[in-house]
């Protein structure tokens, strides 16, 4: 069972309670000219004060324990899984973040959208029943043929509806394997790119050349779970891959 947010908190409202992250977007934020940051952190100030958050006369915020809590949990988090997800139309095009900050076994699942909204929610079972929540609604095409270079393969998924990347950060570690995809009505197609062992792993690849390989649905859920279980056989209905 997918647990539901228990806590909904704005870029703004992020900011003002010190909880900046180097990994998480500010999408909301980020668009916000400089001369109108301090009206926007303001106007957040009074939303806090409205929903509770006391806010002294000098106007320092007395942030809610159960907030400092959630705040630590991303700060002391020993691994992040970073899903970042895109969809395409021809009239918009969206991108959903979303943040497994894991303490041992217990997971604090983040989702940021587009509007800068940022839900919460403490997620306990089996991380790839989560996974394959955020990819279902994408109705992903089957890609079909056999793995090549993306130079010599062009864009075989036709016009791009959907792209996903995704990553397992660690603090204070360089960044590691990169997982994207690229999707639409021709089919969905994966890279899995280490930086540090490009040329060791796929010397026959140029420079610039990236391998592409057809994938599905369970394809992609099976190959995000390899970046937080490498070196375990993950199981799925289309048989058993290993990292």
């Amino acid at each position: 069972m997918i647990a539901q947010p228990y806590l909904r908190l704005t870029d703004e409202e992020l900011e003002l309670l010190g909880g900046a992250h180097p990994l998480v977007v500010q999408p909301y934020l980020e668009t916000v000219d400089p001369e109108a940051r301090d009206a926007v952190l303001t106007t957040a100030a009074r939303s806090l004060w409205a929903h509770g958050v006391a806010v002294s006369e000098v106007g320092a915020i007395q942030v809610p324990e159960h907030v400092v809590d959630l705040l630590q949990w991303r700060q002391d988090a020993q691994r992040v899984l970073v899903v970042v997800i895109g969809e395409f139309t021809e009239q918009e095009a969206t991108e959903t973040a979303h943040y497994v900050h894991s303490l041992e076994s217990a997971h604090l699942v983040e989702t940021v959208t587009p509007d800068g909204m940022h839900a919460f929610a403490v997620h306990e079972g089996d991380l790839e029943q989560l996974i394959d929540a955020w990819i279902r609604p994408l109705d992903v095409v089957p890609g079909s043929g056999s793995a090549r270079t993306a130079t010599r393969l062009g864009q075989p998924w036709g016009q791009t509806r959907l792209r996903l990347d995704a990553t397992l950060w660690r603090p204070g570690e360089r960044a590691g394997r990169l997982i994207g995809a690229l999707g639409g009505a021709g089919g969905t197609w994966l890279t899995d790119v280490e930086p540090a062992e490009h040329d060791a792993m796929a010397p026959e690849l140029g420079d610039g050349e990236v391998l592409l390989e057809p994938t599905d649905h369970p394809g992609l859920v099976t190959r995000i779970l390899t970046l937080i279980a490498p070196e375990q056989e993950v199981m799925t209905g289309h048989g058993t891959m290993t990292g």
